[in-house]
């Protein structure tokens, strides 16, 4: 993906499944694009909020993006389970 969202992610088939999840959400498909970057930013904040240890095993950030573009709820919710590397790098895996 453009956004690089996709780098946030442990591995190819994690993100996979989180667009899977986020497209099937969407009242608008020509709006992923836009619903992708603000995801983006919220899971890279909500990273940046948590102080996660190397060995912790429940790192769970609750993401929710109010949007006009999800229906009929307008509101995308979901978690992602967060693991921090040896490198000291945060991964999704969702």
């Amino acid at each position: 993906m453009i956004n690089g969202l996709d780098t946030l992610f442990i591995s190819k088939e994690n993100y996979d499944l989180f667009l899977k999840t986020v497209e099937e959400k969407l009242s608008d498909e020509s709006k992923l694009a836009i619903v992708l970057d603000e995801l983006k930013e919220k899971i890279e904040n909500g990273i940046k909020d948590l102080d996660i240890k190397e060995n912790d095993k429940w790192n769970i950030l609750t993401v929710v993006l109010s949007s006009q573009y999800f229906s009929p709820q307008k509101v995308f919710i979901c978690d992602v389970h967060l693991i921090k590397q040896p490198d000291g790098h945060i991964k999704i895996k969702y």
